[in-house]
């Protein structure tokens, strides 16, 4: 991988493939993480989180929250999935609640992040999802800022999907 690389590019083949990746990314994650999750319906946000969930070692069924906004599951540690599609703003205490689970022991995740202000979002991995077919998604995952480091994450993308990824210039 040539240096100052920080962003991967791959194309998922399948839901599973999706979800492999998640998989992989929760067995990664550490305490205090936070993934934004960046793509459209369908995109794959809420398959790349169920495999999160699993590589955390979540027994419950992971659904997006929409309506709840944000989802707690328990596994080796805390998982809180947030979903701010529904919000027009971002409230003061919307913003207090991810505060409070971005301080905690767990793994943060936030689907549709646009809204987040600009200090709840330092340290983040960028995901953007894509459709690119009927089963194919194209996900470029941005560590610039954050503590994965891009040949960590090439890695884990080698290692879970049996392929290598497709490194784009930073």
């Amino acid at each position: 991988m040539q240096r100052g690389v920080e962003h991967l590019g791959l194309l998922s083949r399948s839901v599973e493939e999706t979800r492999a990746l998640g998989r992989a990314m929760g067995v990664a994650a550490r305490s205090g993480d936070l993934v934004l999750l960046r793509g459209s319906f369908g995109a794959g946000k809420t398959t790349l989180v169920q495999g999160m969930a699993e590589g955390l070692d979540v027994a419950d069924l992971v659904t997006s929250p929409s309506f709840t906004l944000i989802n707690e599951y328990r596994g080796r540690m805390p998982v809180y999935h947030v979903d701010l599609y529904r919000l027009e703003r971002l409230d003061e205490e919307m913003e207090q609640a991810i505060e409070s689970c971005q301080g905690g022991e767990g793994l943060v995740i936030v689907e549709w992040p646009d809204l987040l202000p600009p200090d709840l979002r330092e340290g983040a991995l960028l995901v953007e999802l894509s459709v690119a077919g009927d089963e194919y998604r194209h996900l470029i995952l941005h560590t610039h800022g954050s503590r994965w480091q891009p040949e960590e994450v090439a890695a884990m993308v080698e290692a879970h999907l049996d392929r290598g990824p497709r490194s784009l210039e930073g």
